[in-house]
């Protein structure tokens, strides 16, 4: 009998440098994280505190924007706090968590890339609209349209980008990295609201692409329906919707004890349930993985 698991498919494309399992990997993460799981809180968080300056800020201020751009962005080693320092925070942040979290920054962004050349095939003399819900740093979104713009296949300034996030921190930092990549602030409305209020901001319009990874993990299911129900009826007809969801993995104890990072786990048969009862129809529906299978990226048209 086939597993769940099996039945997953994943994403294998090499040229994104996906950070995957080799038995070295798989080795490490098993054993650190059948110990990490079995100590007390109170050790773990005493562990963490005194190992890994980022991994204790990424402790205190779990489930925010700020330490899941620290997750994206703390993957190199650094000897800035001397090598042995430098070696432990590094492995702390090469469990198998912060690697998916990673792994699905990169699926995200290639969908947005083949969604955005698609969108302009099918109309060229309109300005693209791009509605991020809950963006926190918005970086895939300002990662994508850097590497396009730079690539020469998009001009920035025939798009109209939303992002909207309930934190006025995570609009500051999502200006402070568009400013980093030069792109044309002009192009960008920052929006300081809950995702549920999003449809206000668009006047009765409708929009070409919406973006919401990282806030289904913290929505129950009638609350995830009835969003996923009103991202439907504000895309335009072959527009297109993307989101993500983490699966229960080995390491869920020890974030949820530990670390205090409270998500809800779903499988893919979950997130497909939500968005047929959106609207979305099966076939116009893609779920695809990352190489660890913790986070799984749906591509949806309407």
């Amino acid at each position: 009998m086939e597993t769940n698991d099996s039945l997953i498919i994943t994403d294998k494309d090499p040229s994104l440098g996906y950070e995957k399992d080799n038995i070295i990997t798989k080795s490490f993460n098993f054993l650190a994280a059948t110990f990490l799981n079995l100590i007390p809180s109170k050790i773990g968080n005493f562990l963490i505190d005194r190992t890994t300056p980022k991994g204790k800020e990424v402790k205190n201020r779990a489930t925010t924007y700020y330490a899941l751009d620290t997750l994206y962005t703390t993957h190199k080693f650094s000897s800035q706090q001397g090598i042995l320092k430098g070696t432990i925070e590094f492995l702390w942040f090469k469990l198998g968590n912060p690697r998916a979290v990673r792994n699905r920054l990169k699926l995200v962004k290639k969908f947005l890339k083949a969604i955005i050349l698609e969108r302009m095939k099918q109309d060229q003399d309109q300005k693209m609209s791009i509605f991020s819900l809950g963006c926190g740093s918005a970086r895939a979104i300002t990662e994508t349209l850097y590497d396009l713009n730079k690539d020469d296949q998009i001009n920035i300034n025939s798009f109209n980008i939303k992002l909207l996030d309930k934190a006025p921190e995570a609009l500051e930092l999502s200006k402070k990295i568009i400013n980093e990549y030069k792109l044309d602030g002009s192009c960008f409305s920052f929006l300081l609201d809950k995702v549920r209020n999003f449809d206000i901001y668009l006047n009765g319009n409708k929009t070409d692409i919406i973006e919401m990874v990282g806030i289904l993990d913290y929505l129950d299911d009638n609350s995830a329906i009835e969003i996923f129900k009103k991202i439907y009826n504000n895309l335009e007809v072959g527009g297109f919707f993307i989101t993500a969801n983490i699966r229960n993995n080995i390491e869920t104890p020890f974030v949820h004890k530990t670390v205090g990072w409270h998500m809800i786990y779903r499988e893919p048969a979950d997130l497909m349930h939500f968005l047929l009862a959106a609207g979305f129809e099966r076939e116009k529906v893609k779920i695809i993985y990352e190489p660890l299978k913790t986070h799984g990226v749906a591509f949806c048209k309407k």
